[in-house]
C-alpha cells in the first residue's frame, strides 16, 4: 500500500531481548504499559484508524500518531494525523530462537543540511529508547515508575560533550566523586557527589548520549544531548525508578539539576 511506503530520510534502530514478542508488543501497544517506560503519558489503542497519543510532559510535547497498520505481536505502523506529512514510524517484532528482535524504522525526515543535527539526534534517541525498552521488558514490565528530569541549555560540540558522560576525569568535574564508564566494559559503578551510588550496566552508548541501568533505584538514567530550536543545544538527565517514591524522585531530580549546572560551567571552560 502506498501509504505504508517509507519516504525521505530513514532512521533505523534494532534491539534484541530475551523477553517474549507478546510482552514487547504490549509495551508498545498498550498505553498503560507504554507510559511506564517511554512517554510520560499515553492514550489510544493500537487499532487501525485510531489515534495513539504520546505525551512528553517535561518537554511540553504531545505527539499524535494515526495507526496505519497493526498486526498484534508483529508489526505496528504509525503515521501523522495530517496526510500531507510523510513522517512514519514502523515497529516490527520478530521472535527468533532464544530471543525477540525489535526494529524501529522512522522515515519521512528532512535530510537537508539544516537538519543534519536533528537527524543525528533522532538516530541517537531511538537507540536510547530501545535500550530502555529492553531493560523494562526484561526486568520491570508492568511496574509503575516515578521519573526525574533535568535540562540546561549549553554551548557545546557533541564530540566534546561525549567524554563528560564517560571519562572518569571529566565525570568528576560535574557528577561523580569516583568511577567511569569504560568502553567495552558492561558493568558500571559511579559514586555521585550527593553520596548516591549508581551500580549497573551500559544499556546504550551512542556518539552523543549514554543510558545506564541503576540498580539502587531499580531504574535507569540517561545522560542526553538535545537539539533545540534555532541551533541551540541542551544537556539533559532523564531517568526513572520502578518502585521509586515521588519524594525520592524529587530529591534525585534536584541533585541532577545541580549537576547539570556544573556541567554547563565545565563545558564553558
Amino acid at each position: 500500500m502506498s501509504e505504508l511506503t517509507h519516504r525521505g530520510r530513514i532512521v533505523r534502530a534494532t534491539m534484541r531481548t530475551k523477553a517474549s514478542g507478546g510482552r514487547v508488543w504490549d509495551a508498545w501497544a498498550n498505553p498503560d504499559y507504554l507510559a511506564q517506560w517511554f512517554p510520560d503519558r499515553a492514550e489510544g489503542e493500537a487499532e487501525v484508524g485510531r489515534t495513539m497519543t504520546w505525551k512528553f510532559d517535561r518537554f511540553d510535547m504531545e505527539v499524535n500518531h494515526k495507526v496505519l497498520f497493526a498486526e498484534k505481536g508483529e508489526r505496528l505502523v504509525l503515521g501523522p494525523e495530517s496526510p500531507a506529512s510523510p513522517i512514519m514510524v514502523e515497529i516490527t517484532i520478530e521472535e527468533v530462537p532464544g530471543e525477540t528482535v525489535v526494529r524501529v524504522t522512522n522515515s519521512g525526515l528532512n535530510d537537508d543540511s539544516g537538519h543534519r543535527d536533528e537527524i543525528a539526534g533522532i538516530e541517537s534517541g531511538w537507540q536510547m529508547t530501545l535500550g530502555v525498552l529492553k531493560y523494562y521488558v526484561e526486568n520491570h514490565f508492568g511496574e509503575t515508575r516515578k521519573s526525574f528530569f533535568a535540562i540546561r541549555e549549553a554551548d557545546f560540540e557533541y564530540e566534546n560533550l561525549a567524554p563528560f558522560y564517560s571519562d572518569g576525569f571529566k565525570l568528576a568535574q560535574w557528577l561523580t566523586n569516583e568511577g567511569a564508564v569504560i568502553n567495552g566494559k558492561p558493568s558500571v559503578r559511579l559514586v555521585l557527589r550527593d553520596g548516591r551510588t549508581i551500580s549497573g550496566a551500559v544499556l546504550t552508548e551512542t556518539p552523543r548520549e549514554i543510558a545506564l541501568s541503576w540498580e539502587e533505584i531499580n531504574g535507569v538514567i540517561e545522560l542526553k544531548a538535545i537539539s533545540l530550536d534555532d541551533g541551540r543545544r541542551a544537556v539533559c538527565i532523564r531517568g526513572c525508578g520502578w518502585g521509586l517514591s515521588t519524594e525520592e524522585a524529587r530529591v534525585i531530580e534536584s541533585s541532577m539539576d545541580g549537576a547539570l549546572g556544573r556541567l554547563v560551567a565545565a563545558l564553558g571552560n
